[in-house]
């Protein structure tokens, strides 16, 4: 899915550049040795581009499987003569093995090899655009949707929200779409509430299409999520508050340990 909408946005992209320089040549009133020249300039630059593109889908690649199989793109050591630069790099390294193509450039490269953590970095949020704008096409086809969400706070008293929606697809298909990451800026409920309506206004464009709302049931955040629930039923009257069953067994747990002595 990332791919095909990728190649219709370079199609776009090289189809505008193309047509201004059409213009350019038909009219500025080149003669036929500079229109020549520049003609070879655009097939040299737009071969590159090829090259490039090309290159850059098999980089692409190798980040959603990591994804597919939960493993981390950077690894702690991943220099030339690490032994182990982790199965991204490994696979950036061992792909050159199978392609020609893609060999001859990162040998040669000194601008984009794919490897650096900034590159990585840019490529993620182009492939969260894309996964978003698919989940708010699936959502505006739907007749409701319902929100999960679960804060959690590290070691460094960072608090970070999960976002997730459920709806229902034309061929009645459940489905099930992480949405985002987030962070509150405190741990309150109403900061709470403002990150998961922000989200919610950029896919539910109708109030009353939001019919459930879900968060975690533990002790510690009932009392809050309580809350939570009324900020979200102010816009969205039809959010009704449903516990969310993967969190029953932490508040059992939770109640069972607080009677020990």
């Amino acid at each position: 899915m990332f791919m095909v909408q990728l190649t219709d946005c370079f199609v776009f992209h090289a189809s505008c550049l193309q047509n201004r320089m059409v213009i350019r040549v038909g009219k500025g009133g080149y003669s036929p040795t500079t229109r020549q020249c520049i003609s070879f300039n655009v097939k040299r630059h737009n071969e590159k581009v090829t090259k490039n593109r090309y290159v850059l889908t098999k980089v692409d690649d190798c980040i959603p499987f990591c994804g597919v199989f939960e493993l981390e793109l950077r690894g702690h050591d991943e220099s030339e003569d690490s032994l182990n630069t982790e199965v991204f790099r490994g696979l950036i390294n061992f792909s050159p093995e199978l392609d020609s193509s893609l060999k001859d450039h990162l040998t040669s490269a000194t601008v984009f090899k794919g490897t650096s953590k900034e590159i990585q970095n840019d490529l993620l949020d182009c492939m969260l655009t894309v996964c978003q704008n698919h989940i708010k096409n699936e959502i505006s086809k739907t007749s409701f949707v319902s929100v999960i969400a679960d804060e959690t706070t590290d070691v460094s008293s960072i608090s970070q929200l999960v976002l997730v929606f459920r709806y229902v697809l034309s061929n009645v298909q459940p489905v099930e779409r992480f949405w985002q990451f987030t962070n509150p800026p405190g741990h309150d409920a109403k900061s709470i509430a403002e990150c998961i309506q922000a989200s919610l206004e950029k896919v539910v464009t109708k109030t009353e299409k939001l019919i459930s709302q879900s968060y975690d049931g533990t002790s510690v955040m009932s009392g809050q999520h309580a809350v939570v629930q009324d900020f979200i039923q102010l816009p969205y009257k039809n959010a009704q508050y449903v516990h969310c069953y993967a969190h029953q067994l932490n508040l059992i747990v939770g109640q069972a340990t607080s009677q020990n002595q």
